[in-house]
């Protein structure tokens, strides 16, 4: 079951959810396997011990800098060269065990045939973003690809989603914005639209439950469901059924 937090009523006024927004990596595309493997292999290159599944996992959603300072916390003076061998590494294997999550193409699908704008806000550079969207066919099925140097700024700043719904004339409550990190919440929140946090990806429950976001699914299906249930109750401003 779809689990609320914080739920606003939507205005009469304010129409239906227009464009969904989702993170990439562990939100559409597990990349898990892939970023653990580059990782440790590209500290091995630098003569680095490797470091733990978990730790990695943890260090996913930030920009590609912030990534790497964290991955190579303990060699802070090579950081230039780190970037280098990483995505070196990382191109390699961008597609050696990453998998989209179960339905997800179906739930583009499906938001699709509701008129529903669908695309992609990643922190990840865009190349890397494209490689697994078009790999598996999922491109087809999207509006827009935004990675991580589209914009200035970069998730939790709520600049890129503020700077997508200007572009489609949305306003903010007609926008979702969905996500596997408290700062994919974070951004959706400052900006003043919906926010459904997931939480088969990287981060932890908690962690995202402390993010508040407005809705908290366990599967691609809940995503769905939560935007379908938006779309079908019509709530008036002080939040009782207008029906």
């Amino acid at each position: 079951m779809v689990q609320q937090y914080q739920q606003k009523p939507i205005p009469r006024t304010s129409g239906n959810i227009d464009m969904v927004v989702f993170d990439m990596d562990g939100t559409v595309i597990d990349t898990s396997g892939d970023l653990v493997v580059t990782a440790n292999e590209a500290r091995d290159q630098m003569g680095l011990p490797p470091l733990s599944t978990q730790l990695i996992h943890s260090c996913v959603g930030d920009a590609l800098l912030p990534l790497i300072e964290k991955l190579f916390h303990d060699a802070p003076d090579r950081i230039q060269e780190a970037i280098r061998v990483f995505q070196q590494t990382y191109k390699r294997h961008v597609l050696g065990n990453t998998v989209p999550y179960p339905d997800i193409g179906t739930v583009f699908q499906e938001l699709r045939k509701q008129g529903i704008r669908v695309g992609i806000l990643s922190n990840k550079p865009s190349e890397l973003v494209r490689i697994p969207l078009y790999h598996f066919n999922l491109s087809p099925l999207l509006h827009f690809i935004y990675g991580g140097d589209s914009f200035r700024e970069r998730k939790p700043s709520p600049r890129p989603i503020q700077r997508i719904l200007v572009h489609f004339n949305l306003e903010p409550h007609r926008c979702v914005m969905v996500g596997d990190a408290p700062s994919d919440i974070l951004a959706g929140r400052e900006a003043g639209t919906r926010t459904i946090a997931v939480t088969y990806g990287f981060s932890s429950e908690q962690s995202l439950v402390d993010a508040k976001p407005d809705i908290v699914a366990r599967s691609t299906m809940e995503i769905l469901s939560a935007v379908r249930e938006w779309n079908n109750v019509k709530l008036v401003e002080d939040g009782t059924d207008d029906q």
